[in-house]
């Protein structure tokens, strides 16, 4: 990958403002459609929101009980056009929904929503990659359940519903490959570069809309970037950058944050995603994740300023307490403490349409497009809302509203068909695996040649074969398998200005739980060489990153 250099042109067709989820779909769109955009991100891409879900692709079961049909019809279209372009990151995710047989109305309105579900996703069985397929709804018994998820055992369920939809196995590197396929189809685009201003002329119109004033947050310099589109992706800061334009939009309502955060941990085991209404207005999964479990998760809204933010120690006293409500300690060798935490991560979810902050766990999750030409600002829209599971779907809804309306130019060409970069597998995924698998069953595990396969993709023989050249990157630095040679080859080509970029977006080791001192030194050693970094950077660096496992900072 490569990051814009600023001092080249700086004349575009869109200029995309935010590099989560929302902005990498949509400059990718962007690119396919034939246009010349620019992708800008203040931080890292995709360390925001996109960085904080609870790693699914998924319908939406909930939000039948609100009766949005069509957002949850969207959803399962959307999850079956990710399993097609690309299959690596999804595997089907058994859920089970356990219940109490005296509950007789509660059941009878999951089996008529479980019936639904299945009707609105008719089409879940027919994918070009047949491993992502989905089977219907079934029920479990409760030898079933506590067979395959052990942590149940002694509590009063008597069965439990179960339905499929899709663990997305690495969020971070799926927004990357929107990232990637979009830089092969001609977007720049710039991680750690802030946008400050907006260029715009006045008439008798109002205002045009120009472009954007940058700040480069790698070399302190502003650069003034023209184009006659922008699009505001800013998630959890869109209104922002609203504000940015000097006068409060009449377009855009108050954007709600809501806090959701996870814990990972090893003390419970579960084979399924497992999921408990704990309250009226909230519920707590139990996720399998790379042997690990993930829980959360929580549901609190948000008011202090989005760029502080940080996991509340009140979400994760919610958490424990919760964990310790619904799971016999038995099943758990005791109760949960704070020390059982492997990792916490949160984020905050831009919620619209509300007028109750407290009812954010109620808030739908559908999207808007706001067009602050009604505002005199032409030349400027801002997507707000939505979940990363309709991202593409919203990308592909703007620029037909922009094609429709302001008559621009596009390539006729669907993203729903066009599989992402390191997703290509001509023979298919299995297939692929298995050649993966002959060609490197000498130098490596099977776990770590599935881990490559599953997040890299068709870039998984680049890592490897770095391995392979030299064989002291074979080192192995998490339980499933990741080596020393992915850490070089994110840092030669994938944009990482820092450990945290390194460690939490880029690979997945750090997600794991603390870093042995040893090899989170040598990892540090590589990322300064390759940035240039003193002593004191580096020090400085490593000194910020520990502060992620600093639990005790969390609870102060």
């Amino acid at each position: 990958m490569e990051r814009y250099n600023f001092t080249q042109n700086l004349n575009f067709d869109v200029i995309i403002i935010g590099g989560g989820i929302s902005g990498a779909t949509m400059v990718h769109e962007a690119a396919l459609k034939g246009l010349r955009p620019l992708l800008v991100e203040m931080n890292d891409f995709g360390s925001a929101t996109s960085a904080a879900t609870s790693k699914l692709i998924h319908g939406g079961l909930r939000y039948l009980k609100n009766f949005e049909l069509g957002l949850v019809r969207e959803s399962l279209r959307e999850r079956k056009i990710l399993g097609d372009i690309a299959p690596n990151f999804v595997e089907p995710l058994a859920f089970v929904l356990p219940n109490q047989k005296e509950k007789k109305i509660t059941n009878l309105t999951l089996k008529a929503g479980m019936v639904l579900y299945d009707l609105l996703s008719y089409d879940k069985a027919n994918l070009q990659n047949q491993k992502n397929a989905l089977p219907s709804h079934s029920t479990l018994t409760l030898e079933e359940l506590i067979e395959r998820n052990p942590f149940m055992k002694g509590t009063s369920f008597s069965h439990a519903t179960c339905y499929y939809d899709y663990a997305n196995l690495n969020p971070d590197r799926m927004t990357l490959a929107f990232l990637q396929t979009a830089q092969e189809n001609g977007a720049k685009i710039a991680n750690y570069a802030k946008v400050v201003g907006f260029l715009k002329a006045e008439n008798k119109e109002g205002n045009q809309i120009l472009g954007v004033k940058i700040e480069d947050r790698l070399d302190g310099k502003i650069y003034e970037v023209k184009a006659p589109w922008v699009i505001n992706c800013g998630g959890t800061w869109v209104d922002n950058i609203i504000g940015l334009l000097g006068e409060k939009s009449t377009q855009s309502r108050k954007i709600l944050r809501s806090e959701g955060v996870h814990i990972i941990t090893d003390k419970i085991k579960c084979q399924d995603a497992v999921g408990l209404q704990t309250s009226e207005k909230g519920h707590l999964f139990f996720l399998p994740w790379r042997g690990l479990t993930l829980v959360g998760p929580t549901e609190k809204p948000y008011d202090q300023d989005p760029s502080s933010y940080k996991p509340t120690s009140e979400s994760i006293k919610e958490l424990i307490e919760n964990i310790n409500a619904h799971v016999p300690k038995a099943q758990m060798g005791g109760e949960f403490k704070k020390e059982d935490i492997r990792f916490v991560y949160g984020g905050l979810r831009p919620l619209i349409g509300i007028e109750n902050p407290e009812d954010s766990y109620n808030a739908s999750r559908k999207h808007e497009i706001v067009d602050h030409n009604k505002d005199r600002y032409k030349g400027f829209l801002s997507v707000e809302g939505g979940k990363y599971t309709t991202s593409r779907n919203l990308a592909e809804q703007t620029f037909a509203y922009l094609k429709k309306n302001y008559n621009l130019s596009l390539k006729n060409i669907t993203s729903e068909t066009v599989v992402l970069s390191p997703c290509h597998f001509p023979k298919g995924f299995e297939t692929f695996l298995q050649e993966l698998q002959k060609q490197f069953s000498a130098d490596f595990s099977s776990e770590t040649i599935l881990y490559y396969a599953t997040n890299y993709g068709n870039l998984a023989t680049e890592v490897l074969n770095l391995a392979v050249k030299n064989p002291h990157l074979k080192k192995t630095l998490t339980p499933d398998g990741e080596i020393l040679a992915e850490v070089v080859y994110a840092t030669e080509h994938e944009l990482c200005f820092s450990l945290e970029d390194l460690l939490f977006r880029r690979t997945g080791i750090g997600l794991m739980g603390k870093i042995q001192e040893e090899d989170l030194k040598q990892i540090s050693q590589i990322l300064a060489q390759k940035l240039g970094w003193t002593e004191k950077q580096t020090l400085e660096n490593l000194e910020k990153f520990k502060e992620h496992y600093n639990l005790q900072n969390l609870f102060s």
